[in-house]
């Protein structure tokens, strides 16, 4: 369709949707696109309507109601994220791209690639990291995936949207350094892989609502690279026609009241034609390429096969915290009890993501029957330690029988969580704290048995200072999805070496994260914490976590030797170091590369990841890691010269197995600017 062949009704149509889910056809004339909410998998709803005869006056009466399709649900982006494996992400997005074709699905609204500012985000478990480097390369890897298979995706949402409570309103107000290395980073890197679309976020920054935000908006498309759209998150647009002006191409949902503000404001002179042009053009460019896609597309995989996919990715993802005594792996000559409500549910959050599986995920304690070949596991729900506290007159019974039982065990395995109930979209959580009775169930186990072994199921971090040092073992699941329990049990019984790392920090307590004592009213929240967040304030200022970003065990040891960095070109540099595997369990490491700036004339935190890879090394094994480290990874942006700068001078490359455990380290000197 060319623009010339448009009316400015059709036009002004285009800038905006059709239904809740579809874009504008006009009446047919263009391809019917339908897009779809994602975190967790495809959330598709079906919306029916059935009319009622009526003997009254006001005649027929029709009833419309909405459902949700069952699909497969995957691990949250917070269990992908600590994978910390771009291939495993690539992976996810297409077989979420699958089940997109399956369904007739053309755009899916994901990733979330929205910083962890704070742990008590209610949708974190839908962002990826705190850190933007690791946010943005796995949401690339993500992108890549799916759109190789003809499904657009929808990267979210533009920008500082870092928590939930008051976001329709509140002002994010962020210094522009802290924005453009933190904040806009993972935006950047996510665009290499030519998204689609990008979406806008609820709230304002720095006093102006996204959806109208000239300057950001224009940074997204000029300077960024962005050659996509922008959408509206739904319900966003504030003001129709500050948005057009400011370069939102479309507004979700369709609404004829905002049809009728852009026209009039055409029709006065406040929007012209040539700006609604130049948005209307990028949409049917974008809907050419989705129309096309649509033609070509095809399902290569059984929902089983994807199904294992989602396990593969919990397997991947999830992260051995503590293993004293090397109480884990498990094997089938020990009697296992297995308690806590997360050992029958808690595999996803609420909100947008909610997806309803298509299968009923398994339990923790057949699980583990099926990995350890054993009949030696037994399960005791107390319902009292449900996460939403029900359970009645026989509460308490339940809850000692659990305790009589694991007094008899070899390993007592409490599972423990959030669930959907207390991490969803549209609050933020109280505190870190899981609720009295979870922690009851864990403190008074570990008086009736010394081999505790406490899984995790939530969807950032958790407060474990009440029973840290008193359990044997601590495994952090996230949310694992329709096969979770799956994956969860193979890494118990050493089917699976637990490989994954923290893509956040877990603080001892919740006062010792610098953005939680940043001002916060009821119109406004403060960034003064600048570019302290996550790990940069926590090793930059000395202050101690319970388990550090980039941190994880594995039943196998690791050592580093041979680090080499050798110039490239001026600000490029390539880094060589050998991982070997010194135990007899084969397994995969995460490696770590951060920079530091040794002098310099600005603020910058003691240093900054800028590069990772994971690798499989069998026993004995010695692999060698390599990355290359660009310009940026050197740079940090100059508010006074309005650009990326480096200053000559000597730096530190730093190789780690966390961001605490740093293994070798080789200084370079860079002697010219940028």
């Amino acid at each position: 369709m060319n623009i010339k062949d448009l009316t400015i009704d059709q036009k002004i149509k285009l800038l905006s949707g059709k239904a809740g889910m579809e874009l504008n056809d006009l009446d047919g004339l263009l391809p019917k696109i339908e897009m779809a909410d994602a975190s967790c998998g495809l959330r598709y709803t079906v919306t029916s309507s059935t009319t009622y005869s009526r003997d009254d006056k006001e005649g027929p009466k029709t009833i419309v109601e909405k459902r949700d399709e069952p699909n497969i649900t995957y691990p949250s982006s917070n269990v992908l994220a600590n994978t910390w494996d771009v291939e495993i992400a690539k992976e996810m997005g297409k077989a979420l791209a699958e089940d997109c074709i399956e369904r007739g699905v053309d755009v899916l609204l994901g990733p979330g690639v929205n910083i962890k500012r704070t742990p008590l985000c209610g949708r974190n478990f839908e962002y990826l990291s705190e850190d933007p480097y690791l946010a943005g390369h796995i949401a690339k890897g993500y992108v890549e995936g799916m759109q190789s298979k003809g499904v657009s995706a929808c990267v979210k949402h533009y920008v500082a949207n870092n928590q939930e409570n008051d976001r329709l309103w509140k002002s994010s107000e962020v210094d522009e350094r802290t924005l453009r290395e933190i904040y806009l980073t993972p935006f950047e890197i996510a665009v290499k892989a030519n998204p689609h679309f990008i979406m806008s976020s609820y709230n304002m920054v720095n006093g102006v609502w996204m959806s109208e935000h000239k300057k950001l908006n224009n940074l997204l498309k000029d300077e960024l690279g962005f050659n996509g759209v922008i959408v509206s998150d739904w319900g966003a647009v504030s003001n129709e026609v500050e948005s057009v002006n400011a370069g939102l191409n479309l507004q979700m949902p369709y609404k004829q009241t905002s049809f009728d503000v852009v026209k009039n404001a055409y029709n006065e002179g406040k929007i012209t034609e040539e700006t609604i042009d130049k948005l209307v053009e990028k949409n049917l460019e974008i809907m050419e390429i989705i129309k096309n896609n649509q033609s070509t597309r095809f399902v290569e995989t059984t929902k089983e096969e994807r199904c294992l996919v989602a396990q593969k990715i919990t397997e991947e993802g999830i992260v051995l915290l503590k293993n004293e005594g090397g109480i884990l792996p498990l094997n089938n000559s020990q009697n296992i009890l297995v308690s806590g409500y997360a050992s029958v549910a808690s595999y996803r959050g609420g909100g947008a993501s909610y997806v309803t599986p298509y299968k009923t995920p398994k339990y923790l304690n057949d699980c583990l029957k099926d990995a350890l070949n054993s009949d030696k596991v037994d399960m005791c729900v107390a319902t009292r330690c449900s996460h939403n506290n029900l359970g009645g007159n026989n509460a308490y019974s339940g809850f000692k029988l659990c305790l009589e039982k694991a007094s008899n065990a070899d390993v007592a395995v409490v599972a423990v969580g959030t669930g959907m109930r207390v991490e969803y979209e549209g609050t933020d959580r109280s505190s870190l704290s899981l609720t009295k009775e979870q922690e009851d169930l864990i403190l008074e186990t570990c008086k009736v048995n010394e081999n505790v072994v406490v899984c995790v199921y939530a969807g950032s971090s958790i407060d474990m200072s009440k029973w840290i040092d008193k359990v044997k073992a601590v495994v952090y699941v996230g949310f694992g999805g329709i096969h979770g329990q799956e994956a969860v049990a193979n890494v118990l019984a050493g089917k699976v070496n637990p490989s994954g790392k923290l893509s956040e920090t877990f603080p001892y307590r919740l006062e010792d994260v610098a953005s939680i004592n940043s001002y916060d009213d009821a119109y406004v929240t403060m960034y003064t914490e600048g570019l302290n967040v996550g790990y940069r304030h926590f090793i930059t200022n000395d202050v101690k976590p319970l388990f550090s970003f980039g941190y994880g065990l594995s039943y196998s040891k690791f050592e580093y030797s041979n680090l080499v960095v050798n110039k490239l070109e001026d600000f490029k540099y390539e880094v060589k170091f050998d991982v070997t595997n010194t135990s007899s369990v084969t397994g995969k490491e995460i490696a770590q590369i951060y920079v530091r700036d040794v002098i310099s004339n600005v603020y910058r935190p003691k240093y900054e990841l800028k590069g990772f890879d994971k690798k499989e090394i069998k026993p004995n094994e010695t692999v060698t890691f390599s990355a290359i480290l660009d310009e940026r990874a050197f740079a940090f942006y100059s508010t006074a010269k309005d650009c990326w700068t480096i200053e000559k001078g000597k730096f530190e490359i730093l190789v780690g197995a966390s961001c605490e455990d740093i293994r070798l380290k080789q200084s370079i000197v860079i002697d010219k600017n940028l």
